[in-house]
């Protein structure tokens, strides 16, 4: 699949980000639907399965025996290894409540209207929040169903009108591509 990627990327000429996004997470979660085909296909098919292999008689006995050690302490390593990225989800999901709700400063009444100017005119039906955070330490839009666009403080002093406009309509384009809940998804 990730052939597939470069190669319709690379031959079909210059692509924009959105629709690279869109081709890679289409990609990847056909990849987790053909595991998914895949694994209830080999369950309710065992005997084609092990046909694969093409084992003799003698030659099966010694492969079972052998996966008949391994395969315990194997499937115990890959739970163990699949709790890794679901911490990582449940801390990152910890942090994105905190920054959500601490530590925030409204911005000035004119990039409020920016943004919601700029929103409706993306077509973006959602209202948009943002807000000045003390916790973050670049521009992030947090949230699907109530999209909130958090700016660090530093930030605001520190960037002309129009780079601080660059960013609000980079983090709007996230919004506009759902870009937070495809990565909910891919996660």
């Amino acid at each position: 699949l990730w052939l597939i990627y470069q190669l319709v990327t690379s031959l079909t000429g210059k692509w924009n980000a959105a629709s690279r996004s869109r081709l890679a997470a289409s990609l990847l979660i056909s990849g987790f639907g053909w595991f998914i085909y895949t694994f209830l296909t080999a369950l309710g098919n065992e005997e084609r399965v092990v046909s694969l292999f093409n084992f003799s008689a003698s030659e099966s006995i010694a492969v079972n025996n052998w996966l008949g050690r391994v395969l315990p302490a194997a499937s115990v390593i890959y739970l163990l290894l699949l709790c890794i990225p679901i911490f990582r989800f449940i801390r990152n999901y910890r942090y994105v409540q905190v920054i959500r709700q601490y530590g925030l400063t409204r911005p000035a009444a004119d990039w409020r209207l920016f943004v919601n100017r700029i929103a409706a005119q993306m077509g973006i039906r959602k209202p948009v929040q943002i807000w000045l955070s003390d916790w973050v330490t670049s521009p992030v839009t947090i949230g699907f169903l109530k999209p909130v666009i958090l700016v660090p403080m530093a930030v605001i002093n520190q960037l002309s009108t129009q780079q601080m406009e660059a960013v609000l309509l980079h983090e709007l384009a996230h919004i506009r591509r759902h870009d937070y809940l495809l990565n909910l998804v891919i996660n």
